[in-house]
């Protein structure tokens, strides 16, 4: 459920969005109480990615949904791939896009 407020402040408020996705992507009760708060990493990435391109916590947020749930790893996994080909929270890395979208296809994208 606060992964869909944190949705619902897109268009009202990207900086509170990011807060609230930013404080159940840390919350270890989250995680351990069903989940949610791995899935809020990879929501957070995408947040980061449309709030500013260039935020270094986009590829550590799409890097940690992807190790830590396999519901939304492939997914993360080809976002993390395009954010490196794009440059997208750092440089270009035509080595590390490649790796992250072969896995992202291996895993079912």
């Amino acid at each position: 459920m606060l992964n869909l407020l944190a949705w619902y402040y897109l268009n009202v408020s990207p900086k509170k969005r990011r807060t609230v996705l930013r404080s159940i992507g840390y919350c270890r009760r989250a995680i351990a109480c069903g989940g949610v708060g791995l899935s809020s990493h990879y929501y957070l990435g995408s947040c980061l990615w449309w709030l500013n391109e260039t935020d270094p916590d986009i590829r550590r947020h799409l890097r940690k949904a992807s190790d830590l749930n396999a519901e939304v790893s492939p997914d993360a996994q080809c976002d993390l791939g395009v954010a490196y080909m794009n440059g997208a929270g750092g440089a270009v890395s035509r080595r590390w896009a490649e790796y992250w979208l072969s896995k992202a296809g291996q895993s079912g994208d």
